[in-house]
């Protein structure tokens, strides 16, 4: 979640400072993709538990 929220301020700022290349999108996704990561395989362990 620390990825995603970091990758999310590095991109508003980059907006914000009207800069042409920015690493905050790929940053941001990446975050998001190793969070629904760590969800599906929690739930996947809670659902297998009951």
């Amino acid at each position: 979640m620390l990825v995603t929220v970091y990758g999310l301020a590095v991109w508003f700022n980059d907006l914000k400072a009207a800069r042409p290349e920015s690493h905050g999108p790929w940053i941001f996704f990446v975050g998001g993709l190793l969070l629904a990561y760590m969800l599906f395989g929690w739930f996947g362990a809670v659902i297998k538990e009951s």
